[in-house]
């Protein structure tokens, strides 16, 4: 073990439940994050999850001090105010600890000239030699040459606090279900998960990265990608998005981030990523277990909200934009559609049964210079009636008129031949008179819904 001034601080407060007092309820879920490099966390990501997905708590673990240093910056940047201990946000905190099935409170942790690369495990000794002999034959790939420069040298050893994910989960934690842990620990990224030991099946949604058996490997002793998916069939875990199983081995790219659910919960997550192919962010944070995700584009969120039977509720936020339903007529009952708090609209689908959905979902997202368009087809066939179009925030008075008029008159072009409805979730009354005159000149005003206001052609 290397030589060396070693400081003992207070890091969080104990009984763990302490440092979510601050909270007017205790977390409904929980996230862990284990390895946080600063350059990939912009909080784009985290704050999504937080923030949109009320009642989440993150704990992220970084065993780098500068980097736990910038993360917890996040809490008091540009004030000079206290903050409580290990808080990086309202609803997560960061720990530095590195995550591993320790065999004693540190570990040695191998550091790199760029800190993103760093490891428990030691860089392969001959990496170089391995990447451009790799690279040069038919099938191989080479990683990029800052990698060899970087990444495939030691810069220095430290000694690091250690934990395993079954004293965070047991201990710490209660033996709470955890909701999506996302690793990327360079290399140790299996061996985190391993180390969850007889909590394992508290671990519902589980995002790791692998590397492809094209490319040479970066860390010495490292898990192979078919390792890596033989060893999750074994602790109890299938690929979440099955598109991507086939190559998941095979992949373009040395190294991607490939997503796992518990086998358990996996009949609720079935077509899924195909049916809501736009969402971004998932977490097993739907109804036991099941699926929700975050669309930050659009932006919008997806949550299946029945263990029984797929039903998702699709909640979008304002945006200039709008999401076009085409409905059959079998399915007519099926969709529901409620005004949200500000702005948004809540939309109930119903599928059917597990097994056999009468109604079933195709979405795909649309990008336009008149605001994100969504498009969703409930039913089978090809005749689809009753198309419902909802228009969050196209004519939002707080859209800037030139841009919400040319908005609305693609819109108007675009469905002169359609019989659709038009629903803004706000009165009539609160609609600017510009809009009112442009859309009565197709569309008749009528109320079907409390507090929307409703044209139909």
């Amino acid at each position: 073990m290397p030589d060396g001034l070693f400081a003992s601080i207070q890091v969080a407060h104990w009984p763990f439940a302490k440092n979510w007092q601050h909270l007017a309820q205790d977390p409904r879920h929980v996230f862990l994050e284990v390895g946080a490099n600063n350059h990939e966390l912009e909080r784009d990501e985290l704050d999504l999850l937080l923030q949109d997905l009320p009642g989440g708590f993150l704990i992220s673990f970084e065993p780098l001090l500068d980097k736990y240093g910038f993360l917890l910056a996040f809490s008091s940047a540009g004030n000079n105010a206290s903050v409580n201990l290990g808080l990086q946000h309202r609803r997560g905190m960061v720990l530095p600890y590195a995550v591993d099935s320790c065999s004693g409170d540190t570990a040695v942790f191998h550091v790199a000239p760029l800190d993103g690369c760093s490891s428990l495990r030691a860089p392969t000794s001959d990496f170089k030699t391995q990447n451009r002999e790799t690279g040069q034959t038919p099938e191989g790939m080479s990683w990029p040459k800052w990698v060899e420069d970087t990444c495939s040298r030691l810069l220095e050893r430290r000694v690091v606090p250690c934990i395993s994910l079954a004293t965070v989960i047991g201990e710490w934690l209660g033996g709470r279900h955890i909701a999506r842990i996302k690793v990327d620990a360079q290399g140790s990224d299996l061996d985190v998960i391993k180390s969850a030991g007889t909590f394992m099946n508290r671990l519902r949604y589980v995002s790791l990265e692998v590397q492809s058996r094209l490319a040479a490997p970066l860390y010495h002793g490292q898990a192979s990608c078919e390792q890596v998916l033989q060893t999750m069939r074994h602790l109890g875990f299938q690929v979440a998005d099955t598109r991507k199983l086939g190559a998941a081995c095979n992949m373009s790219v040395p190294e991607l981030d490939l997503d796992f659910v518990r086998r358990e919960v996996a009949f609720l997550w079935r077509s899924f990523h195909r049916e809501y192919a736009y969402c971004r962010v998932f977490s097993a944070s739907g109804a036991c277990g099941g699926p929700h995700c975050l669309a930050p584009q659009i932006p919008a969120q997806v949550n299946r909200t029945t263990c029984d039977s797929v039903q998702d509720e699709l909640l979008f936020e304002p945006v200039v934009g709008m999401a076009l339903i085409a409905i059959a007529p079998e399915c007519t009952g099926n969709v529901q559609v409620e005004r949200s708090e500000g702005l948004g609209l809540v939309v109930r689908l119903h599928q059917g049964g597990l097994r056999k959905r009468t109604c079933p979902v195709r979405s795909s997202f649309i990008p336009s210079l008149h605001g994100p368009m969504v498009r969703i087809q409930v039913g089978r066939g090809g005749a689809l009636h009753g198309r419902l179009v909802i228009l969050p925030g196209i004519v939002s008075p707080a859209v800037p008129l030139s841009n919400a008029s040319m908005a609305l008159t693609h819109f108007m072009d675009a469905t002169s031949d359609i019989d659709v409805e038009l629903l803004w979730p706000e009165p009539c009354s609160a609609l600017r008179s510009e809009f009112r005159q442009q859309l009565t000149s197709q569309y008749a005003m009528e109320t079907p819904l409390e507090n929307f206001c409703a044209f139909a052609k």
